[in-house]
């Protein structure tokens, strides 16, 4: 019961809890949607944080070292 509460509770503080993506195991649609996430995410941090080009290259998502 406290172990549901409690799990309960950190879904509610944390929204969302993220998760490992395989790339190769996911299907075009799958991987579409899973790029325009991760790039929504890049943007956002990259704009928060003024990462300069060497930090974040413009055709990052190029560079499957920095997909995984």
């Amino acid at each position: 019961m406290v172990q549901a509460e409690y799990a309960k509770d950190l879904r509610a503080q944390l929204g969302t809890v993220p998760r490992t993506v395989n790339w190769h195991a996911l299907s075009p649609v799958d991987l579409e949607h899973e790029l325009l996430e991760l790039n929504a995410f890049v943007d956002r941090i990259r704009h928060e944080y003024g990462l300069p080009p060497q930090i974040i290259p413009p055709m990052w998502h190029r560079h499957p070292e920095l997909i995984w």
